[in-house]
Formats: C-alpha cells, sequence, structure tokens
C-alpha cells in the first residue's frame, strides 16, 4: 500500500468503527466530562467509553471532526502546551 492512500483508509475504518458504535448502541459513548460526573458519584454506565485524541492535529479538525460531528460523538483532544525536555 503506498503511504498516500494509507491517510485514506485509515478514516474510512475510523468512520467505520463510529458507524458501529452508532448503529449497535453496545456502547454509551461518553463525553469526557460525563465520564468524570460518573466516577465522581459512582455510577458508572455499563459498557461505556470515552474518545479521546492526543495533541491536536490539523487533520483531526479537517478529518475527524466532520465524522465525529455527522455521528454525534463527542471526543476530548488532549494539546500539548509545551514541549518536554530531557536537558
Amino acid at each position: 500500500m503506498s503511504r498516500l492512500n494509507q491517510p485514506v483508509l485509515v478514516l474510512k475504518l475510523f468512520e467505520q468503527h463510529l458507524q458501529y458504535l452508532q448503529a449497535n448502541g453496545f456502547f454509551e459513548v461518553l463525553s469526557l466530562k460525563t465520564m468524570l460526573k460518573h466516577l465522581n458519584g459512582n455510577s458508572l454506565p455499563n459498557k461505556c467509553l470515552v474518545l479521546t485524541a492526543d495533541d491536536a492535529y490539523q487533520s483531526i479538525a479537517e478529518n475527524a471532526y466532520p465524522l465525529l460531528r455527522r455521528y454525534q460523538i463527542s471526543v476530548s483532544i488532549f494539546i500539548a502546551t509545551d514541549s518536554i525536555d530531557y536537558k
């Protein structure tokens, strides 16, 4: 597989995962804020998940966000505010 096609295939696979979550209702997709409320109240639903992404890459805004919006699934994005210096 060429490197040029790989991002498109990964995006299609990501969309298939979102479709599965929405169509099957097997998992309750929670926002991070809602998950924390449940954890603090000791009332976490069975079979739930929180979708997260590390780093705020432009591709998340351009590619993932439109799909997440279409399937009405929230995501929490962790943004690095500084680099780690190992000097």
